[in-house]
């Protein structure tokens, strides 16, 4: 499934300690418990007995019927996230703040003793029976000066993990712990096939050799027995790392053990499902592309600031290169043209019907405007005689005669004068009232 959770930071007001909660927007149909009151309570007993000093405990857990969401809380840690220590982020920034600088790796030190740690706690799920194919440097809390697993509800919901390509003869756990070891090693994320992570040119440069030869070990493709975290415990360089911690005992009863048996078989065909990484090819997959249409998408798009090729000509000669089927080596050449056009036989008629349209149609720019004339072209327009000089001024034309005789007027309208009186005798409070006709 793919991810549809948010976090979200609360504080209890009965204890006023600051917790985190996250919200995760289920799948009824992909998870791995029921939703009847006794499997949420078996689910639930299940994330609270997970209880290790490298395990990031869960304190509370609630599911929202109506929402469709599984709300878990756990103790808000001030140093963040082992992503955050890489980036040097603030956690309660937003991501897109706290992650936009450049991430750089740790010190040999802090790298053996971080990735002691880390394995303790797989090998504690491992003898649980939880699978954890989620583990990345944003699921490792740092409480103190100790990493915590964190976020392993993800398994129950079946989400989809962060990476995408997984050697089928290495168990998920150990890969996933190789890249995060690949992270604190060169800052760079580890997400990609395992040649590119042994071909990344800070991992080659990096002068770490104990903890190279753990990735390579790792992500080797030879056919030798595959390595477990019992394995990296005992060898070199991390059975040498003291935590002077007790480890607890992993114990869990029939019941608990046949859920988590289903719910590794769940995640384990997840994996598979999204798993980029082939084994035959030993490279990621790679998708075939017709050509054709690849060359036809790629003509259609046209990047910002670029021109756009010209048509060839029509006008011009083709030219056509067949290839011969009984000589691959050899290719014919054939020249050929196009057809010459043909005039209609009525030129006037062909005129008065293909009328362009007015919008369409280029206005050629008016000539420019020569200094040099020539004495001898004639002007297009004649110019305007010169003025002569104490010229009288042209007469004003005469006003018009007064009316002197009143039957010149025109005649009166008929309910002209009841007009008028109503005009002059008007009344606010009324209305104008109609003329006679």
């Amino acid at each position: 499934m793919q991810w549809q959770k948010t976090w979200y930071g609360v504080t209890e007001k009965m204890e006023n300690k600051e917790m985190i909660l996250t919200l995760i927007n289920i799948n009824k149909e992909e998870i791995c418990f029921g939703l009847d009151k006794p499997s949420l309570e078996r689910t639930f007993k299940t994330l609270k007995s997970l209880k290790h000093p490298f395990i990031h405990p869960v304190e509370r857990c609630e599911y929202n019927e109506s929402m469709n969401m599984l709300a878990v809380f756990r103790p808000f840690s001030a140093k963040g996230s082992l992503k955050d220590l890489l980036y040097k982020g603030r956690p309660k920034d937003p991501s897109s703040t706290k992650y936009s600088g450049i991430p750089r790796g740790l010190k040999e030190n802090e790298i053996l003793t971080f990735g002691r740690q880390i394995l303790e706690g797989l090998l504690y799920l491992k003898k649980k029976g939880y699978p954890m194919p989620h583990l990345h440097s944003g699921n490792l809390i740092l409480t103190g000066s100790v990493l915590q697993i964190s976020d392993y509800e993800n398994s129950l919901v079946c989400l989809d993990p962060l990476y995408s390509y997984f050697l089928p003869n290495v168990s998920v756990e150990l890969q996933c712990f190789g890249k995060v070891l690949f992270e604190m090693m060169t800052g760079s994320a580890g997400d990609g096939a395992p040649d590119q992570i042994l071909q990344n040119t800070n991992f080659i440069s990096c002068k770490m050799e104990a903890l190279k030869q753990v990735v390579t070990s790792i992500f080797k493709l030879s056919g030798e027995a595959p390595l477990q975290v019992e394995d990296l415990l005992k060898g070199e360089p991390f059975a040498k790392i003291n935590l002077n911690i007790q480890i607890p005992k992993a114990t869990l009863s029939q019941k608990t053990a046949d859920f988590l048996t289903g719910v590794r078989n769940k995640n384990d065909a997840l994996v598979s499902r999204i798993n980029l990484f082939t084994e035959d090819a030993g490279s990621p997959r790679e998708v075939e592309i017709d050509e054709k249409k690849e060359k036809e998408l790629r003509s259609s798009v046209r990047m910002p600031g670029t021109k756009r090729k010209k048509k060839p000509n029509k006008n011009r000669t083709n030219t056509t290169v067949a290839t011969s089927s009984t000589s691959p080596n050899r290719s014919e050449i054939s020249i050929t043209s196009p057809p010459p056009k043909t005039e209609p036989k009525d030129k006037r008629l062909t005129q008065s019907v293909l009328i362009p349209n007015p919008s369409n149609v280029a206005v050629p720019p008016p000539p420019p405007i020569s200094r040099n004339i020539s004495q001898n072209a004639p002007p297009s327009h004649p110019p305007p005689p010169p003025p002569t000089v104490n010229a009288p001024p042209p007469p004003t034309p005469p006003p018009p005669p007064p009316v002197t005789n009143m039957k010149e007027l025109p005649p009166p309208q008929e309910g002209r004068n009841d007009l008028l009186a109503s005009i002059r005798n008007v009344d606010k409070n009324k209305l104008l009232k109609k003329t006679k006709k």
